[in-house]
């Protein structure tokens, strides 16, 4: 079997070894309904990295929006 040696490859050998996962595996449809598709969970297994998908980065605020509202949601009293 041949070797994939693209930069695409390298890519997803290096998201798999960091994060436990690929981009690829986690935009495959959960299920044969593809309007009903739901987001999948925030964090996957991995070594201490996620995942972030573009649109959850807002560029005007550098700051990916959704790992942020469930890190605060996570750590901070509820008053």
């Amino acid at each position: 079997m041949p070797s994939q040696t693209n930069e695409a490859a390298l890519e997803s050998a290096i998201e798999k070894k960091l994060t436990g996962t690929t981009l690829e595996e986690y935009l495959k449809p959960i299920s044969s309904l593809p309007t009903l598709q739901e987001r999948r969970p925030l964090y996957r297994s991995g070594q201490g990295y996620y995942l972030g998908l573009p649109g959850d980065f807002n560029a005007r605020y550098a700051v990916d929006e959704v790992r942020l509202w469930d890190f605060l949601e996570t750590t901070q009293k509820t008053s």
